[in-house]
């Protein structure tokens, strides 16, 4: 728990912009989880969407990352 907690306040002391960066990154996978989940329905052409908001959520998220795990992690 002791580990947890630490990451936890990391998160908590980064900037605005690093913090934006952790929520953007989550909700952008999020999304494009679902509309990957939506788009193996037969018929649907979102498939590359779906993947291209997965792929950006974690771009965007390296910087947060980095900054909560450090350089021993990543």
């Amino acid at each position: 728990m002791d580990w947890i907690d630490e990451k936890l306040d990391r998160i908590k002391s980064q900037g605005k912009l690093g913090f934006l960066g952790w929520v953007a990154g989550k909700a952008l996978f999020s999304m494009g989880l679902g509309i990957l989940l939506v788009s193996y329905f037969p018929g649907s052409a979102w498939i590359s969407i779906g993947w291209a908001l997965i792929v950006l959520s974690v771009v965007v998220s390296i910087p947060a990352l980095k900054a909560v795990f450090g350089k021993r992690y990543l």
